[in-house]
C-alpha cells in the first residue's frame, strides 16, 4: 500500500481541476480478477485526490478470495504470487472508503469501476454516500470527437498527462 502527497501534474492542469472541482475530486482506476462485480474482486486500487490545498495518492494491491485467472493476469500483469502477501479486501475496503469519502469520482468507464467498488462495500457492510460520478471515456467521446482512440493510455498521451 502506498500513499503520498507529491504531484507530477502540470500546474495548469491542477489549476483547471481545482477550478472545476473547488471542493476536490478523485481520479481512480482498478484492476480486477474478471469482468463481473458480482463474482470477481478488485486486485488493485489506485487513486489521486486533488483538493484546493493538496494532492494525495493512494494505491494498493489486494489479495482476492479466488485465484486470478491466467487470461486476466496476461491483461494487467498482476499475478497470484504478487498479491499472496497483501491485505484482504475486508482489510482494505474501509481504507478505500476513507480515501473516497464523498468527493466527486472520475474513472475511465466509470460504470465498471464503480460497480466493483459498490459490491466490495456491500460485501463488507459499508454504507456509501452519494458521490457524484464522472466517466472520462464518456466525456472524451462527447468532447474529443477527433480523437483516434478514447483509450485512457491514448488520451494520456494526447493531453500529456
Amino acid at each position: 500500500m502506498s500513499t503520498q502527497s507529491e504531484s507530477n501534474l502540470k500546474p495548469e492542469v491542477l489549476e483547471n481541476l481545482r477550478r472545476l472541482f473547488p471542493e476536490g475530486v478523485i481520479f481512480f482506476d482498478l484492476e480486477t480478477t474478471g469482468l463481473s462485480p458480482l463474482f470477481n474482486q478488485i486486485v488493485e486500487f489506485a487513486g489521486v485526490k486533488i483538493t484546493s490545498t493538496n494532492v494525495e495518492t493512494f494505491s494498493t494491491l489486494i489479495k482476492p478470495i479466488d485465484r486470478i485467472p491466467e487470461k486476466v493476469i496476461k491483461i494487467h500483469g498482476i499475478s497470484n504470487e504478487l498479491v499472496a502477501n497483501e491485505k484482504s479486501e475486508k482489510e482494505i475496503a474501509p481504507m478505500i472508503f476513507d480515501f473516497l469519502k464523498n468527493y466527486p469520482l472520475v474513472a475511465h468507464n466509470s460504470r465498471f469501476d464503480v460497480g466493483f467498488i459498490l459490491m466490495m462495500f456491500h460485501r463488507h457492510q459499508i454504507t456509501v454516500e452519494a458521490n457524484e460520478i464522472y466517466c472520462s471515456c464518456y466525456l472524451s467521446r462527447k468532447l474529443n470527437k477527433g480523437a483516434q482512440s478514447h483509450r485512457l493510455s491514448e488520451l494520456s498521451k494526447q493531453f500529456e498527462v
